[in-house]
């Protein structure tokens, strides 16, 4: 609602109106008749606040408030007109009370008092005049003080809600004012220090308190006060280094006394404990280690500051073709190549970079699983036991019994044929060599092909196993399977000692290219 409405409302605008009387017969205008209307003499109400209500974002409604009015009556009746909730209502009530309560209210009642008795004022005694540019420019400065009044209520009304959002600031005292003034003053510090002081006066307290209760004081000698008196004035050194030569001197004048005669039981620690690897080698693979962890972490988190702990930031820069993305002799073969095709080839070699460092890791975890802790004494028996049982192979191939073997067939047909099967290789080795070996030259060759061998193969060889022994059939069984031949032919194993027609038709062959 404006201003002028609401004094028109109020009776109070003042305007002079004109009666003009025009007969029909002369259509002249009777200037004898003009007089000047006034408003009856009314008491006009007080305004006591106006509330700007927000109904929408286009839609804006003025609460006027009189000094006579209820505010929740009013209030009331505005929220049933415009059908708002209770919550409204109540958001209204409150800040009527908030503004009412200001000290800010005064001066704007009273701006708003001298703004209705300079309109009351302006009404009666201007007039208007005849001509109608005067009149117009009447109007334009009416609207023009209307306009700027609006502007001074909505700074004043902006003003006041921006003082009710800031919280009340304290009052200083002289003394903190003081602690404020003194130089190198912190919060934290004073706060601590006033902390420290009231933790001593309440421990004071405390003791003083326990003290009433103990009344014991003790009486010392003068002998004993004398060599106390003593023993802190040697005790006052000049220097560190007096001290820390006393502290020593004492220690070696006690250390004696744990080495006690007395106790005759010593431990025995076994010393001939080895490791198969050096102490450099092992020293270096720590070291390749080490690195690959760090270019692991520096892959993860190469974006991120080691200082700060941030991601860095790193545009994407979107280069030609045609430019050199590195020096390397991959990216130089390939510049020729389209820009998602190096993409790819870049993500491609990062790809198996990575892949090759995890069966690098992978192996060398395999590589420390399988180091053993080997004895010398217990290594020396399982030699000699091995020895024996080459020893005992010797001694079925040499059938002559002169102590010398060729490696034939003749002879090697005498052993078994699972031994035949793991040791065929150095065999024919031997064999092509044409040489006489004794048992030490034999014991050479054999060990050394055996010793790279995988366990399995060592179990067949130094050990008792279940193919070396022949199976006893049981007598209780009559059921045989019937075999195909082909089943037949994969089962069979075809070696030096086998009888099959086959085996025998090789045998004779090899046999007539040695004669030649």
């Amino acid at each position: 609602m404006n201003y002028e409405a609401l004094l028109e409302e109020l009776g109070l605008d003042g305007t002079l109106q004109k009666q003009t009387s025009k007969s029909p017969q002369n259509n002249t205008r009777a200037s004898d008749n003009t007089y000047l209307t006034k408003t009856p003499e009314t008491q006009p109400r007080k305004i006591k606040l106006i509330l700007n209500v927000n109904l929408s974002s286009n839609q804006v409604e003025q609460l006027m408030i009189y000094q006579d009015d209820d505010p929740k009556t009013k209030v009331s009746e505005f929220c049933h007109l415009h059908q708002l909730d209770k919550n409204a209502q109540n958001v209204l009530i409150k800040q009527i009370n908030s503004n009412t309560n200001n000290e800010n209210y005064q001066s704007q009642h009273k701006l708003q008092q001298q703004n209705y008795y300079s309109k009351q004022l302006q009404s009666y005694s201007t007039k208007e005049s005849e001509q109608p540019g005067e009149r117009l420019y009447q109007l334009a400065q009416k609207k023009k003080e209307q306009r700027e009044n609006q502007i001074k209520q909505y700074q004043t009304e902006k003003q006041e809600q921006e003082q009710q959002q800031f919280q009340q600031t304290p009052k200083l005292s002289k003394q903190t004012k003081i602690y404020l003034e003194q130089a190198g003053y912190r919060k934290n510090g004073y706060m601590r220090e006033k902390g420290t002081l009231k933790d001593k006066q309440i421990q004071q307290v405390f003791l003083d308190e326990q003290g009433k209760e103990y009344n014991f004081v003790p009486q010392i000698n003068e002998l004993s006060k004398q060599m106390s008196n003593y023993i802190r004035e040697k005790q006052h050194y000049e220097n560190v280094f007096d001290e820390l030569y006393e502290q020593a001197r004492n220690r070696m004048y006690s250390q004696p006394e744990y080495d006690i005669p007395e106790c005759t039981f010593k431990p025995s620690v076994n010393q001939n404990i080895k490791i198969d690897e050096n102490f450099l080698t092992r020293m270096e693979k720590k070291q390749e280690e080490q690195r690959e962890r760090r270019e692991l972490i520096k892959m993860k988190y190469e974006n991120v500051d080691l200082k700060t702990r941030q991601l860095l930031y790193r545009p994407k820069i979107c280069r030609s073709p045609y430019a050199q993305t590195s020096s390397e002799n991959v990216y130089e073969q390939i510049k020729s190549q389209a820009v998602h095709e190096k993409l790819y080839l870049q993500s491609k070699l990062k790809s198996e970079k990575l892949q090759q460092l995890t069966k690098q890791t992978i192996m060398e975890q395999k590589k420390s699983l399988n180091v053993r802790l080997k004895n010398e004494f217990s290594e020396d028996i399982v030699f000699l036991q091995r020895k024996k049982i080459l020893k005992q192979l010797f001694a079925e191939m040499d059938s002559n019994q002169d102590g010398l073997i060729q490696c034939s067939y003749e002879e090697i047909n005498n052993l078994s044929p699972n031994i035949i099967q793991t040791l065929w290789p150095i065999f024919k080795i031997l064999q092509e060599q044409k040489i006489q070996l004794d048992f030490d030259d034999f014991f050479e060759n054999v060990y050394e092909y055996c010793v790279n061998l995988p366990q399995i193969q060592k179990d067949i060889i130094f050990k008792k196993s279940k193919n070396n022994n022949p199976i006893m059939k049981d007598q209780d069984h009559t059921f045989i399977p019937k075999t195909n031949k082909k089943s037949k032919s994969i089962n069979t194993v075809h070696y030096p000692s086998c009888k099959c027609e086959i085996c025998s038709q090789i045998a004779n062959i090899q046999r007539e290219l040695n004669d030649q």
